[in-house]
């Protein structure tokens, strides 16, 4: 058997670390902790809201007591913007100011509610803005899990 050489050991090395990693590391990217395979936490995208409608009621009166908003998916939803007619400044009839000044509701802060003075021409709750009432029209920045 040949004596081992530091010349020798060099050459190998980049082998003997080749083969330990494949060991160590999973093939699938993710990592094994106590908890099992832990993926990616998530990450920010912007997505339009994927229905319109009455969020809560406070009462019993129809329309009056109820609250409307725009439902995105995700959660921590931000940045919010109006894609139909007109863009956001069309939004800025709205008795609460322009879209950009408009709340989110929620626990996942996932409902952009919708002043009714925007969603309704005549109050109270008489004839809709049909482009209002359309889900694809409102965007927003929103956390995916």
């Amino acid at each position: 058997m040949k004596k081992a050489t530091p010349s020798r050991l060099l050459r190998i090395l980049p082998v003997i670390l080749a083969i330990l990693s494949f060991l160590v590391l999973p093939a699938s990217g993710k990592v094994e902790g106590s908890l099992g395979n832990v993926e990616p936490t998530g990450y920010y995208a912007v997505r339009s809201a994927y229905a319109v409608g009455r969020a809560f009621t406070t009462g019993w009166l129809p329309c009056i007591d109820e609250h409307y908003g725009a439902f995105f998916p995700g959660s921590n939803d931000y940045n919010q913007h109006y894609v139909g007619p007109g863009g956001d400044s069309a939004t800025c009839i709205s008795d609460h100011g322009c879209i950009s000044q408009w709340d989110w509701w929620g626990t996942y802060r996932s409902v952009l509610l919708l002043p009714k003075s925007w969603l309704y021409s005549v109050q109270p709750c008489l004839w809709k803005r049909s482009d209002a009432w359309v889900a694809g029209n409102y965007r927003a920045t929103v956390w995916i899990d």
